[in-house]
């Protein structure tokens, strides 16, 4: 008789040699008190990633990639071979806190379907570590109010497995959590959004890789928001698309300031913070532009 675990956790790893290990470690040590399944996907990078896992994590099941893929298709490969009750996500740079997965079952109880929580930067990072954070993370850095969102990071979630069963096609075709979360959102079903489930970010990523990262995922942002959408619509976002970047910027300083922390990391990195913003930038409005030659139609 095959048992259903718990949760199953799903990492997704691209460059994730530096922090697979640590990543894994925290999160088999939270098997003493929970029946866990734990799947990672490899990319197609030789790096090193699988053999580390097949050496050191014998137990977790390895899915590799052939071929180049997005942290979203790797995901989604994760979640098509999970079988937990609860299905959490998150990526190799992210470190689970020990009581990661306790806070993530006690916090999915009525009336939440999924639930997203704080990411924190490691103290040891670099100056580029730090804009990638910024870029992608100040609106999970503590404090913050535990409260319901429409929207949440992948690198730090989690869902009842019975919740996303009517979104297979969506899923199939990469588990982007911006289109998911919207469709769980338009459904009537609530996120919460907690400080207490804590993953600690650290980076293993190049300017190079993160800004060409950026730039597809923002192609795909823009590419699915621009299909709904009538032809006058789009060339108004395309027209105001160098807005972009300068719009992201100032929301991420207001949380920095509001939130009172890590400001002097903020200013000293905006530099390279600038660059990753300007890629997705280029990305989205891509994305808007190749939507034109769409028919209209909906999502």
């Amino acid at each position: 008789m095959n048992v259903i675990p718990d949760i199953s956790v799903i990492v997704a790893s691209k460059n994730g040699q530096e922090t697979i290990e640590e990543c894994l470690t925290s999160i088999e040590k939270q098997k003493e008190n929970h029946l866990l399944e734990i799947i990672v996907e490899t990319d197609n990078s030789k790096n090193g990633t699988s053999q580390i896992i097949k050496n050191r994590f014998p137990e977790v099941k390895l899915i590799e990639f052939s071929k180049p893929a997005l942290i979203p298709e790797l995901w989604s490969a994760g979640i098509e071979a999970s079988s937990g009750e609860i299905i959490a996500i998150t990526i190799a740079q992210c470190i689970p806190a020990g009581n990661w997965v306790s806070k993530i079952i006690e916090s999915l109880k009525l009336p939440y379907s999924a639930v997203g929580g704080a990411i924190e930067n490691s103290e040891t990072s670099s100056l580029t570590d730090w804009a990638l954070y910024f870029c992608r993370y100040s609106n999970y850095m503590i404090p913050f109010t535990e409260r319901e969102v429409h929207d949440m990071a992948g690198d730090n979630a989690a869902y009842k497995r019975k919740v996303l069963e009517p979104y297979k096609e969506i899923i199939k075709r990469g588990f982007w959590e911006n289109i998911v979360n919207a469709a769980l959102i338009n459904d009537g079903l609530k996120i919460l959004l907690t400080p207490n489930i804590v993953t600690v970010y650290k980076n293993s990523y190049g300017i190079i890789s993160f800004s060409i990262q950026r730039f597809f995922h923002g192609y795909h942002y823009g590419h699915k928001r621009a299909v709904p959408f009538p032809i006058i619509k789009r060339f108004v976002f395309i027209l105001l698309s160098p807005l972009i970047p300068f719009i992201h910027l100032y929301r991420i300083a207001h949380r920095v300031m509001n939130r009172n922390r890590h400001g002097r990391k903020l200013l000293i990195s905006l530099p390279i913070l600038f660059i990753f913003l300007l890629c997705w930038s280029v990305g989205e409005n891509c994305g808007y532009i190749s939507g034109i030659f769409k028919k209209h139609e909906s999502p």
